[in-house]
């Protein structure tokens, strides 16, 4: 396949001949070679190229999926132009069908990146309840069961800041991401990206359970000592702190047992009496 400027221009095996929409994904037109013989490979020589048939009607998020999903790695870049036009597309079927492409095993790491940071660009507050119910999955040694992609669907719902959501999907969310937050078995990296995610929806909701959390692992020898997750969890709780929230920072950084890296890190995050 072959990105001409105005359409994506393709070949099937059967030689037929296919022009795409990039931003919606109609076929603006058709053709066929007339061979016989399966086509094994194509070179296009078709820049500019602009075909100025009808437009066959399109579901437009079908068509980009279709593309998106495609098994051939060698369309890798077609691919992210099509995710790239489905998530400028409102809804939470949008939503659904970038976390499908995420989760395959098939598709390339340049790809899956390339969804993770369109999922928090999109700013779609109806996305909320499918990124939520994708924290559904919890780490279960007997089952055989753990979280896929927790961490981009954290970011993704950390990129919902500063717009309006439901305040009872807000609930919801925030109950399922404490799970997570609880689990001995997150690990830190995905962890970071829980607290952000709490902290970015949660409006002040968020600020008991991570006040748990802190008191919980402040001098684990893990957790407590990891930078990262010092510098998120510190971050979550001393920004616009409360009264309370700073009595209970101070409280952890005076404790001898918390880890030093945390305690001067809450020192210069509230600064001093």
């Amino acid at each position: 396949s072959e990105h001409t400027g105005v359409v994506i221009a393709g070949i099937a095996a059967n030689g037929d001949v296919v022009a795409v929409d990039p931003r919606t994904g109609a076929v603006r037109a058709r053709a066929s070679l007339g061979t016989t013989a399966p086509v094994l490979g194509a070179t296009f020589d078709a820049d500019g190229w602009a075909p100025s048939g009808a437009t066959e009607p399109v579901e437009t998020i079908g068509a980009l999926v279709t593309i998106a999903r495609d098994r051939d790695a060698r369309f890798d870049r077609v691919k992210e132009l099509a995710v790239t036009a489905l998530a400028k597309l409102p809804g939470a079927q949008v939503t659904t069908e970038l976390l499908a492409v995420l989760s395959d095993d098939r598709a390339s790491q340049r790809l899956k990146d390339t969804i993770v940071d369109l999922l928090v660009a999109r700013h779609d507050p109806a996305s909320l309840p499918v990124l939520t119910e994708q924290l559904a999955v919890k780490t279960d040694y007997l089952a055989g069961t753990k979280p896929d992609g927790l961490g981009p669907v954290a970011k993704a719902i950390a990129g919902l800041a500063g717009t309006e959501l439901d305040p009872k999907q807000v609930t919801v969310t925030l109950a399922a991401l404490q799970d997570h937050l609880d689990a001995p078995t997150t690990d830190s990296p995905d962890l970071v990206h829980v607290i952000a995610a709490m902290v970015a929806i949660g409006g002040g909701a968020e600020r008991p359970a991570l006040a748990s959390h802190l008191l919980l692992y402040h001098a684990d020898d893990d957790r407590g000592a990891d930078a990262t997750w010092q510098k998120a969890i510190v971050g979550g709780l001393a920004t616009k702190a409360s009264p309370r929230d700073r009595a209970m920072l101070r409280y952890v950084a005076r404790d001898a047992r918390s880890k030093p890296g945390l305690a001067a890190l809450i020192q210069v995050a509230i600064g001093p009496e």
